[in-house]
């Protein structure tokens, strides 16, 4: 998430920069001195300010004048903050610096949305996965503040479109959806609702939805406009586990005002009537919130593993239950040996190694255990495996390489192994993991490969 979020961060700022180069590539010549002086002066327009920049942009300057610019940074109008934080970073100042003091004035100030929304992509420069939490946590909580007291369509929209904002949601996904609830039964347009319902049904935040969230969608079911209504209806049906065609959601409201989502689901869980989808939909409401709590005598815990093994179960949620076990296992250590018990057997099932293999990558830590480390090895190696979960392997292994090089040779023979003229996506895969174990940018290039890994240590 973090890589994401800096590529997104680098390229708007890089768009900046080379915007303001070319709109004033005859700048005068000045001293560093007078450019700091000149950008900084609050007299002057954006437009009085692009020579300055623009010598700024092309120059280092000392020590005591990036200090000026960091002062400048607490102070400055926040039409300026991505032109500074620019600057900043090209002078050598910690990018993870620059984010907290855009937060503390975040913090601190009152500023208007469309502010909000330009510096938005600032919040998250390259920092350690802790202050990166750290700082979601702020901005999430601030970015739930202008969503509750946006009250024109024009505000709540630019909120909603936001870049950032399946991650500020995520960040605070009980308050946002809170305020969600409330706005759903306002008078505001079709549109913005259709986006906010959008956003409720993702598959990272149905099932977090809590038993306030049934009147507005009850509300919005009963809309005239249909496009509105039967959104809200879907929804109603994923976290109820109600299919029925038809289904008079006012009425049946009116009829089950004591409807709890985590009792009805303790009662869809277990059962096997019950489509695949349902259950594991189930399953997700009920360990998603309890993930603290969740222990190996719990039923619901019983029946998710029961389905984790289940061959007559649909790959995707076998993958994704696997996925949820491992949530819980990270903070609860008893879990931890079932985790790698069930991830460990599933492996060795043709149907589910492609997915396995390819998830590994998003848990680096599995690559700590040696028999999971020597099967994917395995894996890589045999020629019997479908090429592309061999590629997955690969990739996989090369977040935690134990030997660099040996991985490298692999991932040569898998590019090798391509059939004439048919660059496969085993391939780009191999190219991808050669790039990342030899720091080299050779495309499809083979004989230039070959070298690369001749000459690794």
């Amino acid at each position: 998430m973090i890589e994401k979020i800096t590529k997104l961060v680098f390229a708007i700022l890089i768009f900046f920069c080379s915007s303001c180069l070319l709109m004033s590539d005859d700048a005068q010549a000045m001293t560093e001195e007078q450019a700091v002086t000149g950008f900084i002066n609050p007299g002057l327009t954006a437009a009085d300010k692009v020579n300055y920049l623009t010598f700024l942009l092309k120059n280092k300057i000392s020590n005591e004048l990036v200090q000026k610019l960091q002062k400048y940074l607490d102070v400055c109008e926040y039409p300026q903050v991505t032109a500074v934080s620019m600057l900043l970073m090209n002078n050598g100042v910690d990018a993870g610096d620059i984010s907290k003091r855009i937060l503390a004035r975040l913090k601190s100030e009152d500023i208007n949305t469309k502010n909000f929304i330009e510096i938005s992509n600032l919040m998250f420069l390259p920092s350690s996965e802790k202050d990166f939490n750290e700082s979601l946590k702020i901005v999430s909580g601030i970015y739930c503040d202008y969503l509750e007291k946006a009250q024109k369509n024009e505000d709540l929209n630019l909120l909603l479109e936001n870049s950032n904002m399946f991650l500020f949601v995520a960040g605070n996904t009980e308050r946002c959806f809170e305020v969600f609830s409330k706005k759903l039964q306002l008078e505001i347009s079709r549109d913005t609702k259709l986006k906010m319902l959008e956003l409720a049904s993702d598959e990272h935040f149905k099932y977090l939805l809590s038993d306030n969230f049934i009147s507005p969608l009850v509300f919005c079911s009963g809309s005239k406009e249909k496009e509105l209504a039967d959104a809200s209806s879907k929804l109603l049906a994923d976290i109820t586990h109600i299919r029925d065609a038809g289904v008079d959601w006012r009425k049946w409201w009116d009829d089950n005002k004591d409807f709890k989502i985590a009792e009805n689901a303790r009662r869809i869980a277990p059962n096997k009537q019950m489509s695949s989808s349902d259950r594991y939909g189930a399953l997700c409401q009920l360990l998603y919130n309890a993930k603290s709590r969740i222990d190996a005598s719990d039923e619901c815990y019983k029946v998710m593993t029961e389905l984790i093994n289940d061959n007559g179960i649909e790959f995707e949620y076998r993958i994704g239950l696997i996925q949820l076990l491992h949530s819980c296992s990270r903070v609860n250590d008893k879990l931890k040996d079932d985790f790698l018990k069930n991830f460990k057997d599933n492996l060795k099932d043709k149907g589910m190694r492609v997915f396995l293999v390819s998830w590994v990558e998003h848990v680096p830590e599995l690559l700590d255990d040696n028999e999971i480390y020597a099967e994917l090895e395995t894996i890589v190696k045999s020629d019997k495996e479908e090429r592309l979960t061999r590629g997955f392997a690969a990739y996989s292994l090369s977040a935690k390489p134990r030997d660099k090089k040996a991985l490298a040779v692999m991932a040569l023979k898998l590019l090798e192994g391509q059939k004439q003229d048919d660059f496969d996506r085993c391939a780009r895969i191999a190219v991808i993991v050669l790039g990342k174990l030899t720091e080299k940018d050779l495309m499809e290039d083979v004989d230039g490969w070959k070298k690369a890994v001749s000459e690794m240590p």
